[in-house]
């Protein structure tokens, strides 16, 4: 929904899709739902007692594009800064708690301290849990950094 105030602002917002050449920019009411397939424009309320012009409209498409540009950049960026890695806990006979992370490595703790044990499991059947579709797809496109496991 479009943020209204009790102060007159001097910009106001727009949809990209309802600008058309040589006619007054609409803005968009306050009650209206933003959508987020949609590119809107943040712009001066004198812009409203102009007609668009065929400069304004090429400006706009430009600004549009570089900041889709810079969004598909920082998109990738915050990408690749990091991951989650899905564990699962397992309570296992002897007070072992086993923490299990999708590279199918266990570490094992016993009564809350670490034995910095990792080791291979053989078959997911051996510690009692089977991996989801998710988690095998998770598995395949996550890095070793991300598999690690960390208990603090």
């Amino acid at each position: 929904m479009a943020s209204s105030s009790s102060r007159p602002s001097s910009y106001f917002l727009c949809n990209s899709d309802s600008l058309y050449y040589d006619d007054f920019i609409p803005a968009i009411e306050p009650e209206e739902i933003l959508k987020a397939d949609q590119i809107y424009f943040v712009l001066p309320v004198s812009k409203r007692h102009y007609r668009l012009t065929a400069s304004d409209m090429a400006a706009l498409a430009v600004k549009a594009s570089v900041a889709m540009e810079k969004a598909v950049k920082n998109k990738n960026r915050r990408r690749k800064s990091g991951r989650i890695s899905p564990v699962t806990m397992m309570n296992q006979p002897n007070e072992r708690i086993v923490a299990v992370n999708r590279s199918s490595s266990t570490m094992m703790m016993q009564k809350g301290n670490l034995q910095n044990k990792t080791t291979q499991c053989k078959s997911t059947n051996t510690i009692g849990y089977s991996w989801s579709g998710s988690v095998r797809q998770l598995k395949r496109y996550a890095s070793g950094r991300a598999r690690k496991i960390v208990i603090s």
